[in-house]
């Protein structure tokens, strides 16, 4: 079938077919032009070569009846075109059912009557080919004009995509698996905490109920925290994960993405899950002396390791830098609610007056034994205090901040449990004239 068409056809205004009156305005305007597109009118396109040497899959059908396909769309249903080709129905090449449920023949029909409407329709279909086998393809079906009923169908096969979209919902189910089972290994955790609570609760060496409270909330709360901080942050972006790909907009750098952040997230979770059983554990042999005390041995470098974890989110927000410089083999055994609250005072009153009006800011603590003690020194860059404010620094309700919320209370807090484990604490001029902080505690080599 060789046609001979005007070069002018192809030429488009906005995206449209230019017609042949607009046509003749633009011809009459030049003598050049008028034998330009008199040589043009001269030039023929074989477009039954171009049909079937087209590397895309083509078909024509007319009515409900194939009659005509190429040489790639014959090769995709593995048909022999060496002999000529018949009309066929496209029943012969299509399962019975679609995977909708729907009978191939009848949404076949639908398929038509939408290109009819909308001129050309866009949907997936299942084919089969010669020897049975089923394969997905993605249909252009263009519709030639209503009252020939001609119709032309333009095939994608998209088993690739199909087979990387099954292995993305086994994927999807394997990710939520994982955080349901994170979540409950979380839930299970918090059952056996409330109950070694209830235990604490019932023995009779309880003499202070609110400073053993207060340590397992405090020793516990960081890897559950950070677990349940995780399990909430992996669900949120398993949420997002899900619309783009049900939108079928993820992007291979998006899937490596979000591996790498599930891989990390699950990391932390189960990480955090086995510190919580640990400290759990040493609960269970936990030793309250006749004071209620929580005593408890740890080493100085995870115990500032935990304070940096739990005041992570205001050093954050105020952009302090934490340095930390100690022994790792070093042993702290006491009250760790006293020597908890210690450090967390000192931080905060770093935050709230002498780092408070910087851009950035630096913390500094150093742990040292000598001979009869451990020096903890603090220290920090901020506007340091003068000697009037060193002198009453320990006094309960002293603050530089009076009527900003400030009550004055958190280093006369620090002072006392200072005091209640048995240390000391002087206060001068630190790094760069800034606030430092030297305690002195003494070495207890009980170990229980």
């Amino acid at each position: 079938m060789i046609i001979s068409v005007k070069i002018y056809i192809l030429l488009r205004e906005e995206g449209a077919l230019m017609d042949k009156d607009k046509l003749s305005d633009i011809k009459s305007k030049s003598k050049d032009d008028d034998e330009m597109f008199l040589t043009f009118d001269q030039f023929k396109f074989n477009y039954k070569e171009i049909f079937e040497k087209s590397p895309a899959a083509l078909l024509i059908l007319k009515y409900d009846q194939i009659i005509a396909m190429n040489n790639a769309c014959a090769s995709m249903l593995q048909i022999d075109m060496t002999h000529e080709f018949h009309a066929m129905n496209p029943g012969k090449v299509s399962p019975e059912y679609q995977p909708d449920g729907k009978k191939s023949s009848e949404k076949a029909k639908e398929m038509l009557k939408l290109a009819d409407l909308q001129g050309s329709y866009r949907f997936e279909w299942t084919h089969k080919k010669m020897d049975g086998n089923e394969f997905p393809v993605e249909v252009q079906l263009i519709s030639l004009g209503n009252k020939t009923n001609i119709y032309m169908g333009v095939w994608h096969d998209i088993t690739v995509s199909k087979r990387r979209e099954e292995k993305l919902l086994l994927l999807k189910s394997e990710l939520e698996e994982i955080i349901r089972s994170r979540t409950q290994e979380l839930e299970n955790s918090i059952a056996e905490i409330k109950f070694m609570q209830e235990q604490l609760l019932e023995t009779k060496k309880l003499a202070s109920l609110t400073d053993i409270v207060i340590g397992v909330s405090h020793e516990l709360s960081t890897p559950i925290g950070i677990g349940m901080t995780n399990a909430t942050y992996l669900d949120h972006k398993l949420i997002k994960f899900k619309e783009l790909f049900e939108s079928e907009k993820l992007t291979k750098h998006q899937l490596e993405d979000f591996l790498k952040m599930t891989t990390e997230a699950t990391e932390n979770i189960t990480r955090n899950l086995m510190k919580a059983s640990e400290l759990i554990n040493s609960f269970k042999g936990m030793r309250i002396d006749s004071d209620s005390k929580l005593q408890r041995q740890i080493t100085y470098k995870e115990f500032l390791d935990d304070i940096r974890v739990y005041c992570a989110y205001d050093l954050h927000e105020h952009n302090i830098e934490l340095i930390t410089e100690v022994d790792e083999s070093l042993i702290y055994f006491g009250d760790s609610v006293a020597f908890f609250f210690i450090m967390q005072n000192l931080i905060r009153n770093s935050l709230d007056h002498g780092l408070s009006d910087l851009k950035k800011g630096k913390i500094q603590i150093d742990v040292v034994k000598g001979d009869e003690y451990v020096k903890v020194r603090y220290q920090d860059n901020g506007k340091g205090m003068c000697e009037a404010e060193i002198e009453k620094i320990f006094e309960p309700f002293f603050t530089t901040k009076r009527g900003e919320g400030h009550l004055g209370i958190g280093m006369s807090i620090v002072y006392s449990q200072v005091v209640k484990i048995g240390g000391r604490i002087s206060i001068t001029k630190g790094m760069d004239s800034g606030f430092e902080a030297v305690i002195l505690l003494p070495i207890n080599d009980e170990r229980s």
